[in-house]
C-alpha cells in the first residue's frame, strides 16, 4: 500500500503515522504517569494519617490531606485552589462581621462601626493585593498556599484577586447605602457633645447647646451606655433629644427583639402542648424577652399562704 505512496505524499503520510505513533504513546505515558501520581498521592495521605493520628473532622488536617492530592494528581489546578483560599479567608473576616453585628443590645451607632470599618478592611486588602510585591499578611490560606506551591505562580494571579475584591469592596457599599444617607444623624446620636450644632436639625439645636454645657450630663455619657444616657436625661428640658434617640435606637432593636420572640414562639407553640392557651404562651414570650428579674421575695412576702387548698 505504502510502495504505491511517493514524493511528497509519502513524506506527508510519514508524518501522519508518527505523530499517531507520539499521540498514542503519550495517551499511555500520561495515564501511567496519573496512576503513579495517584498511588503516591495515597501513600503520602496515608503517612500524614499514621504521623498526625488525626480524625477527618478536624478541618485544618483535611486541608492538609487535601493539598497534598492538589500537588501530586493536579498541580496545574493551584491557581483555582488558591482562589478556594482566598474566598476561605475573605469568609472568615465576612464571619468575624456577622459575629459583632448580632446581639440584643447592639445599637445603630455601634453596628455602623463595624460595617464602615469591615468596608476600609477591604479597601485595605485591594490595595495590599494590588502591589507590586503583594502583601497577603492577612491572608493566612492564601499565604499557605503560595507557601507549599511556590511554583504555581499565584503571584501572578493576584491583580485579578484585587479586582473580585474592589467588586465585593463595591457590593458592600451599595448594600449599605442607607447607613451612609444618615451619618449625620448616627454621629448626633453616638457623640452629642462633639457634633457641631450648626450641623444639627434646628428642632433640636437648643436642647444640643443645653446638653453640652451641663458637665454632669457629660460625665453620664461617658460612665453610661447610650441607651441608659438618654434614658435618665430630664423629660421636660430635652424632650426633643429623648425623642431623637429612641428612633435611634428603636432602628435594630426592634429588629433583634422580633426575631426572638417569633423563634421563642416556635419552640413553645409545639404538637405536644396542646394545652398552651393564649395567655400562657403570651407571659411565656414576655419571659423570655426581657431582661428584666422577677422580686421572688416580694412576691412570696405577698402570699398569705403558699399552697392554698382546693
Amino acid at each position: 500500500m505504502y510502495d504505491k505512496i511517493t514524493g511528497k505524499e509519502r513524506s506527508e503520510k510519514l508524518k501522519q503515522l508518527e505523530a499517531s505513533l507520539i499521540s498514542q504513546q503519550q495517551y499511555f505515558a500520561r495515564a501511567r504517569e496519573s496512576n503513579e501520581n495517584a498511588t503516591k498521592a495515597s501513600y503520602e495521605v496515608a503517612a500524614l494519617i499514621a504521623k498526625h493520628s488525626k480524625p477527618f473532622t478536624e478541618g485544618e488536617f483535611i486541608k492538609d490531606c487535601v493539598m497534598t492530592i492538589v500537588k501530586k494528581i493536579c498541580p496545574e489546578k493551584q491557581q483555582e485552589f488558591a482562589k478556594v483560599c482566598l474566598a476561605l479567608d475573605i469568609t472568615k473576616h465576612l464571619n468575624a462581621l456577622n459575629t459583632s453585628l448580632q446581639g440584643p443590645d447592639a445599637v445603630i451607632s455601634q453596628l455602623y462601626s463595624h460595617i464602615k470599618a469591615f468596608g476600609t478592611k477591604l479597601k485595605l486588602f485591594e490595595r495590599h493585593l494590588s502591589q507590586s510585591q503583594p502583601n497577603t499578611a492577612h491572608f493566612s490560606a492564601l499565604q499557605e498556599i503560595m507557601t507549599r506551591f511556590p511554583q504555581s505562580n499565584v503571584s501572578a494571579q493576584m491583580r485579578r484577586y484585587a479586582s473580585d475584591i474592589s467588586s465585593l469592596a463595591e457590593e458592600f457599599r451599595q448594600r449599605f447605602q442607607d447607613f451612609a444617607a444618615i451619618e449625620k444623624e448616627i454621629a448626633i446620636f453616638s457623640s452629642p457633645f462633639s457634633v457641631d450644632t450648626d450641623d444639627v436639625p434646628d428642632h433640636l439645636q437648643l436642647e444640643l447647646i443645653e446638653l453640652q454645657c451641663d458637665a454632669e450630663s457629660r460625665s453620664r455619657h461617658q460612665q453610661l451606655s447610650l441607651a441608659n444616657f438618654y434614658r435618665q436625661l430630664d423629660k421636660d428640658r430635652f424632650r426633643e433629644i429623648r425623642a431623637f434617640a429612641k428612633k435611634m435606637l428603636s432602628l435594630f432593636g426592634s429588629t433583634y427583639l422580633c426575631e426572638k420572640t417569633f423563634s421563642v414562639m416556635n419552640l413553645n407553640k409545639s404538637r405536644v402542648r396542646t394545652r398552651l392557651t393564649d395567655s400562657h404562651l403570651r407571659d411565656t414570650l414576655r419571659i423570655n424577652t426581657t431582661a428584666f428579674e422577677p422580686d421572688l421575695a416580694f412576691v412570696l412576702q405577698s402570699r398569705s399562704q403558699y399552697h392554698p387548698s382546693h
